[in-house]
């Protein structure tokens, strides 16, 4: 699978190797998705993961540069998932995503972002 660099764009910052392969490993995990836009779903989920590693929630606060990446990445796999999915995938991913920050920001451990979103995919799929 290759990413999109129109996706991509502005993101020039991100870990491309640990984005590959958490696009890759989405990628498989939407295979009973029927989309032409598959790919971006998959990315989008990507994004999520590279962010929340970025923010790096439960330890110690990242460097600026880091959260804006983070932001970006987030803001990117919004507007990916609002235009490729279906809206009960869309609410899944946000809802993963609050009950991750909710648990950094009580100081509580942080569940894994990607066995989070593996079972919103499921579910939404």
């Amino acid at each position: 699978m290759q990413m999109s660099i129109a996706d991509l764009d502005g993101l020039e910052g991100l870990p491309a190797e640990g984005l590959q392969e958490a696009v890759e490993h989405y990628w498989k995990l939407t295979a009973h998705i029927k989309s032409p836009h598959r790919e971006q779903i998959a990315l989008a989920n990507g994004l999520v993961e590279i962010a929340t590693s970025s923010q790096r929630l439960g330890s110690s606060a990242p460097g600026p540069i880091d959260l804006l990446i983070a932001d970006l990445c987030l803001a990117r796999s919004s507007r990916l998932l609002a235009e490729s999915a279906e809206l009960t995938l869309q609410i899944a991913v946000a809802r993963v995503i609050e009950q991750v920050s909710a648990s950094a920001a009580a100081g509580d451990p942080v569940p894994s972002i990607r066995l989070g979103l593996e079972r919103a995919i499921e579910e939404a799929g």
